[in-house]
This record gives structure tokens, C-alpha cells and sequence, in this order.
């Protein structure tokens, strides 16, 4: 079934697993501790979402859905410890008329530069006003790839890698 992590620290031993999890839901002040795993790999298929903080290293792989705040909300979700999207993960981002949704990495993103990422935009309520928004933040090094490995679905605009502030970000 679904596993949601609603406070404190689930930590996976080195052996640790969650294969038969489809969703996997990180509230805001809960922490998904993988770093013992190193990395995790969230498979195809599975959803890993919420406003919670992700502890160690991920690898999203293709078909994987990284939802932050999760479906009908806008949030941010942290990586702390490295995000790698290996190609065909989809970035779920929702917009509010205030704010939208952020992935944020304390460490490394990598960006497989062979592969293609899609973040798939919609609104919650109302539109999507002109503007540029962050969507994802990093504070360590892009390893790999860049904005020309993402393509949008359900909004035109440009992806624009911004190297001094460390931000892959939409303009509409």
C-alpha cells in the first residue's frame, strides 16, 4: 500500500526497501532517511512526493514521478544528499496564483545528458500568470546535463539554467 511518513525519521537499514510501496508521501517536517541505502532508486512507476525532506542520495528513474507537496497542493520537496534523474522521470509542478511548486537539492543534481525529463505543469487554481519561476534549486554542483534535458508538458515556455544562482527555472 501507500506509506506516508507524517513526523519524525523512517530511516532504510543498507538492505532497505520499499518495493511494494506504489506512493510514498513525505510530509512537511518528516524525513525519508535513505542514506544507508546509497543510493535509492526510486523505480518506474513509483511516486515519491510531499514537502518533506528526502535524507541521502535518490535516483529517480525512468517513468518515476517526483511530486513536491503532492497532488492539489504547492510546496517544496528537499533532496538532501544529491537528486539524480536518470531520463524519463516526470516532475510533477503544480502553480497557486501566489507560488508554485520547488524541487530542492542540498548537495549534487545530475542530469543524465543522454536522456530527456519532463516536467509536466498545471494549475491548481486559476492561471498561470506570465513570469519566471524557480523549479528546481540546487547548493552543490549540476554533475551532468541541464535545462535542454527537460522538455514542458501542459504549459508553453523556456527552461533556462541559471549557473550563478543554481536554478533551473520556467519563463512563461
Amino acid at each position: 500500500g501507500v506509506t506516508t511518513l507524517s513526523a519524525g525519521t523512517q530511516a532504510l537499514g543498507v538492505a532497505g526497501t520499499i518495493v511494494n510501496s506504489p506512493q510514498i508521501t513525505v510530509a512537511s517536517g518528516a524525513t525519508f532517511d535513505v542514506s544507508a541505502v546509497a543510493p535509492y532508486n526510486l523505480a518506474s512507476g513509483k511516486i515519491l512526493q510531499g514537502s518533506g525532506t528526502v535524507s541521502g542520495s535518490l535516483v529517480a528513474n525512468s517513468a518515476a514521478i517526483l511530486r513536491p507537496a503532492g497532488a492539489g497542493a504547492v510546496g517544496t520537496l528537499i533532496f538532501s544528499g544529491g537528486l539524480t534523474q536518470n531520463g524519463g522521470v516526470l516532475n510533477e509542478i503544480e502553480f497557486n496564483p501566489v507560488t508554485n511548486d520547488v524541487i530542492e537539492v542540498v548537495g549534487d543534481l545530475d542530469l543524465n545528458p543522454a536522456a530527456t525529463n519532463t516536467f509536466v505543469v498545471s494549475s491548481i487554481s486559476g492561471s498561470i500568470a506570465p513570469g519566471t519561476y524557480t523549479l528546481i534549486r540546487y547548493t552543490g554542483t549540476l554533475l551532468n546535463g541541464g535545462a535542454t534535458n527537460f522538455v514542458l508538458s501542459g504549459i508553453s515556455g523556456t527552461l533556462v539554467h541559471n549557473v550563478g544562482a543554481k536554478t533551473i527555472s520556467l519563463t512563461t
